[in-house]
């Protein structure tokens, strides 16, 4: 393997690494914010996810 690729490959494998890391803190982040019945809290929770499906962590 040569530099080149050595270097693409790091950079694949952090930037997987990250992604797996961003669609933890997705999933996590809306259950620091809800209330009320489990069915409620529920229905937040999966409100949050249709609204962050395809948005990025820091917008």
């Amino acid at each position: 393997m040569n530099c080149r690729d050595r270097v693409l490959w790091l950079v694949g494998r952090n930037l997987a690494g990250f992604q797996k890391l961003e669609a933890t803190l997705k999933a996590i982040l809306p259950a620091l914010n809800t209330a009320g019945t489990r069915g409620q809290i529920k229905e937040q929770i999966e409100a949050h996810k249709r609204q962050v499906k395809r948005r990025r962590l820091g917008i």
